[in-house]
């Protein structure tokens, strides 16, 4: 089942998205068919979030924002079935969150933002501060006071670990 991802991946690679989702899609069918959705627990569920997380990302880089959501929405139930990492669920929401904001759909963005800072603990790592960095701009763009804006982007390139993360961040 693994190959069958590893090919997907390698179509993906080489410019063709169309038969990366055949393929993903063929794996997600493959496992649908021989458990049921209760059965989708631990290695089972991880699978199942790892082709569901390779669409997501898939679609994201395609800018297609309904299928971008959707997918992740999928991943993140999968990745509640097994013990997933508070850094996957967190770059989910963040993803799902940056495409509700490209759909100018600003509440359910603001949301995702919200849940993926709060999934992090380790408010330290690259990871987290992409995150604040997204809720940001988000608030920028929305008319929140710029004091607020701007004092969280200062804060924000004080604890960046080196000049080329403070130069992206300025940047961004």
């Amino acid at each position: 089942m693994l190959i069958i991802l590893i090919n997907g991946v390698g179509y993906y690679e080489d410019g063709s998205p169309t038969e990366a989702c055949a393929v993903y899609l063929k794996a997600l069918e493959i496992m649908e068919g021989h458990f049921k959705e209760k059965g989708m627990v631990g290695h089972k569920a991880q699978f199942m979030a790892l082709a569901f997380t390779h669409l997501t990302e898939m679609f994201s880089d395609l800018y297609l924002h309904e299928q971008t959501i959707y997918f992740g929405t999928l991943t993140l139930d999968y990745y509640n079935n097994y013990e997933a990492s508070a850094w996957h669920k967190a770059w989910i929401l963040d993803e799902i969150g940056s495409h509700f904001e490209m759909k100018e759909q600003l509440d359910s963005a603001s949301y995702y933002y919200q849940k993926a800072a709060a999934t992090l603990n380790d408010t330290a790592v690259l990871m987290y501060r992409d995150i604040i960095t997204h809720q940001t701009l988000y608030k920028h763009n929305t008319g929140e006071p710029a004091e607020d804006s701007i004092q969280q982007s200062h804060q924000l390139l004080s604890i960046a670990q080196d000049e080329g993360e403070r130069l992206a961040r300025c940047w961004a």
